[in-house]
C-alpha cells in the first residue's frame, strides 16, 4: 500500500519484469489511473517508468483509493503492471 498525504507531489516508480527480467519499454507508452483520474503521462526509462502524481491530483481526497497502471509496448500488446491501494490522508496546512 502507498501512503501520501493530500495535496502533496508523489512519484511512483514502476519497475516493468517479466519472469523476474527487465522488460525494455523502448517505444511503450503508458496509461494511469488514481480513482477518478485517468492520464497517459509518465517518464519512460529503459526497464522502468515514473508515475508523477500532482497536488490537484489529491486535493480534498482523503482514504483508500486504487492506483493501476498498464503499459502499451510497440507491439500493441497491453499489459497491467501494477495495481495498488493508496491510502491518501488529510493534509492539515491550508
Amino acid at each position: 500500500m502507498i501512503t501520501m498525504y493530500a495535496g502533496d507531489t508523489l512519484n511512483i516508480t514502476i519497475p516493468v519484469t517479466e519472469n523476474g527480467n527487465p522488460v525494455d519499454l523502448s517505444g511503450a507508452t503508458v496509461k494511469w489511473r488514481l480513482d477518478d483520474i485517468e492520464r497517459n503521462t509518465a517518464t519512460i526509462n529503459t526497464n522502468d517508468f515514473v508515475v508523477k502524481i500532482v497536488p490537484a491530483d489529491t486535493e480534498g481526497k482523503h482514504g483508500n483509493f486504487t492506483f493501476e497502471a498498464e503499459i502499451t509496448d510497440q507491439a500493441g500488446n497491453v499489459s497491467t503492471v501494477v495495481q495498488e491501494r493508496v491510502y491518501i490522508m488529510k493534509g492539515e496546512i491550508t
